[in-house]
């Protein structure tokens, strides 16, 4: 018989990548998971804040039993700015940052509805784009990023002890297909193509590329292995020094 030490683990974008890392690395550790991906369906889009909060609510149960979450829905069109549609920047910055702002709201905002006894933990990936940039052609996804991780840093309250954020910041990830999603939820293959060629470029910097387990890894200790909340509002670079260099 299986015991789980866990209650619900709700991913946003656990279908590829990093999410689909962190759900096969951590989920097996909760009783249920919930992965909130729009290429799942489109009705699983976190742009629509409402099904998103519904979701939530829906997906969480009373009790002795500890709920989390990670945020992990992303996407960038790298292209140059001023060729840049209102849809398409709109599409980065909400999937990015309001979509991330609404789950993290409604998650804690149906803890405190709810007086559920046991803190949730909160894990948010951003990137290392929020604070290095890379020209106007990424400057919508730089953007979204830089908001995302210092908005977990400011919502963080370590001293209130209501629960534990932190934020991921990886560098180049290139088993993920973040540079591929169009607004209407298709697939650009060619621009994934071309995020393929940058990151490439990137990677030959380093003696070691990143991959997603690494990131993974990371999570794991943040939603295993900090039940105190002994990192509480942190960030944790994993870029492979690709920041430093």
């Amino acid at each position: 018989m299986l015991v789980y030490s866990k209650g619900t683990l709700f991913v946003t974008g656990g279908s590829h990548g990093i999410g689909e890392a962190i759900i096969r690395k951590v989920g097996k550790n909760y009783k249920t998971v919930i992965n909130y991906d729009f290429s799942l369906s489109p009705d699983l889009d976190v742009r629509d804040s409402e099904n998103l909060r519904g979701a939530i609510a829906s997906a969480l149960t009373k009790g002795e039993v500890q709920h989390d979450l990670v945020v992990s829905a992303g996407v960038i069109i790298a292209k140059p700015f001023l060729e840049q549609t209102p849809e398409e920047i709109q599409f980065q910055l909400r999937t990015n940052l309001e979509g991330a702002i609404h789950a993290i709201q409604g998650f804690l905002k149906w803890h405190k509805d709810s007086n559920h006894p046991i803190r949730p933990n909160i894990v948010v990936i951003s990137s290392v784009s929020a604070h290095l940039h890379e020209g106007s052609d990424v400057a919508i996804y730089e953007a979204s990023k830089a908001g995302l991780s210092h908005f977990v840093r400011s919502i963080a309250d370590p001293g209130k002890r209501e629960f534990i954020i932190n934020v991921v910041e990886p560098g180049t990830i290139r088993e993920t297909n973040i540079g591929g999603w169009r607004d209407d939820g298709t697939f650009d293959t060619s621009a994934r193509e071309g995020v393929n060629e940058a990151q490439a470029r990137e990677v030959a910097m380093l003696p070691i590329e990143v991959g997603k387990d690494d990131v993974a890894k990371v999570v794991e200790m943040l939603i295993l292995g900090n039940p105190k909340g002994v990192y509480n509002g942190a960030s944790f670079t994993v870029d492979g020094g690709y920041s430093v260099l």
